[in-house]
């Protein structure tokens, strides 16, 4: 009896030694409340993908069971509480983040022997501003606390975790959080950047239209849209200084203004000073100063006579005669041309 009594003595000893007390600094109510302004915010849940269960693998070096980590949002800062195991008891400390850095640590419960050195300020204000890199470490150097290498060592991989878990969470923003604002400018100033973008972005749009229409000139039929605009022509100065010259022949009513000539209401794409013209059967001659031009009855053009096939030129006078023949009068003399406008002869004098 009295050995059985001696043995669970030494079974009770021996497992009160290897079970240290556990320690609470703060509970975790606690530091949610003061970390969210007096208040706990609402708890929210994130599902670890695999590929999220992966990652925090390689930030802790071993698995990480919990598939779903609680956290709580205080404006655009998240509190999380995490839990990893020193030597042989887990560690529970809390994290707040803020905009990808740590802002604060507080270790909460403590359970193990020794190393509970690493609940000092000293030692979690090292954490202040830490980033996770894309190498998975620590942009903060931890100082390592001798006697306290395992708890130092969980409280920098549970920071890691808890930056990575912030990447990853929604950034949806609720009704109550604090959405993030921007500066906007001063109402004078954005009037003036608005008249100055117009002011640079009409020349170019009128650039660009204009380019565009000047391409497609031929498909959009605009070289044959006469603009009628006398206000316009004046603008862009296509308006001669000199008087129009105008005269009949036949049906047709020709003119000629500045160098451009016109049959009825269509300008030509032949030019000249205008002389004349005559009509003859099913077919229309202007004469310039220096070409006769020839167009069939529905004044479609036909044929040019330039000073190669001219008696000479410049050309004065251009006139009908009973038989239809076309004569030119030039400073060369009186001349009459074939019917075909292939030869010429000199008229007798009269």
């Amino acid at each position: 009896m009295l050995l059985r009594v001696l043995t669970l003595i030494t079974l009770v000893a021996a497992s009160l030694s290897g079970k240290a007390a556990t320690t609470v600094y703060q509970k975790p109510s606690e530091f949610i409340r003061s970390a969210c302004g007096g208040q706990i915010p609402p708890t929210r849940m994130l599902t670890l993908t695999a590929v999220d269960q992966s990652r925090i693998k390689r930030l802790l070096g071993h698995e990480y069971r919990p598939s779903k980590v609680r956290y709580w949002m205080s404006g655009r800062r998240m509190v999380i509480i995490l839990e990893e195991v020193g030597k042989t008891q887990p560690i529970t400390t809390g994290y707040v983040v803020s905009g990808g850095k740590i802002e604060q640590v507080r270790l909460l419960i403590y359970r193990e022997t020794i190393g509970a050195e690493v609940r000092r300020t000293s030692f979690t204000n090292q954490f202040k501003g830490g980033t996770l890199g894309s190498n998975g470490k620590l942009s903060s150097r931890i100082n390592n606390i001798a006697g306290a290498t395992l708890s130092t060592r969980a409280l920098t991989e549970m920071g890691r975790v808890a930056l990575y878990l912030d990447q990853v969470r929604p950034r949806c923003f609720a009704m109550s959080e604090e959405r993030p604002r921007k500066k906007r400018p001063k109402r004078g100033l954005r009037r003036w950047h608005r008249s100055i973008g117009a002011v640079f972005a009409l020349p170019l749009l009128w650039l660009m239209v204009s380019g565009l229409l000047l391409q497609h000139q031929d498909t959009l039929g605009l070289d044959q849209k006469m603009v009628k605009s006398a206000s316009l022509l004046r603008l862009y100065d296509q308006i001669p200084d000199v008087d129009p010259v105008t005269t009949s022949a036949g049906r047709f009513m020709v003119a000629g203004w500045g160098g451009m000539l016109f049959v009825d209401d269509r300008i030509l794409e032949e030019s000249g000073t205008l002389v004349g013209a005559v009509a003859r059967p099913g077919e229309l001659v202007i004469a310039t100063t220096g070409e006769l031009f020839v167009y069939d009855a529905q004044g479609e053009y036909l044929d040019r006579l330039g000073e190669e096939s001219l008696p000479a030129v410049p050309i004065e006078k251009i006139g009908l005669d009973e038989s239809h023949r076309v004569h030119l009068e030039t400073a060369a003399g009186h001349h009459l041309l074939g019917e075909e406008f292939l030869d010429f002869e000199t008229a007798p004098a009269e």
